[in-house]
C-alpha cells in the first residue's frame, strides 16, 4: 500500500507530504516534531488516515503519550495535536 503521505492527491497530483511543505513554518516545525515522535511506535499512515475530528487530536495524541517508552512532553503533544 505505501506511505500515504507519498501518494497523489486531489486535482494537481502532489503528495501530503509536498503540500506539507507549503505550510508555514510553525506547522512545518510541528510536522517534522510529529514525525519524529510518532513513527517511534508506527508510521504516520494511521494518523493521516484516521478519521477524528479536529477536536478530537489532544486525546489521541495523550493516550498515545503514555505508550510505554513514547515520553512525549506536555508541550510537544500539544503541539503534535495542533497539527
Amino acid at each position: 500500500m505505501g506511505d500515504v503521505l507519498d501518494r497523489p492527491f486531489g486535482p494537481d497530483g502532489r503528495t501530503i507530504r509536498q503540500e506539507i511543505q507549503t505550510y508555514p513554518a510553525e506547522q512545518r516545525a510541528a510536522f517534522a516534531l510529529a514525525e519524529r515522535r510518532c513513527t517511534q511506535c508506527h508510521s504516520l499512515n494511521e494518523p493521516f488516515s484516521a478519521h477524528i475530528s479536529p477536536g478530537g487530536w489532544r486525546a489521541v495524541v495523550r493516550k498515545m503519550a503514555r505508550q510505554p517508552g513514547a515520553a512525549i512532553s506536555s508541550a510537544d503533544q500539544e503541539k503534535i495535536a495542533a497539527f
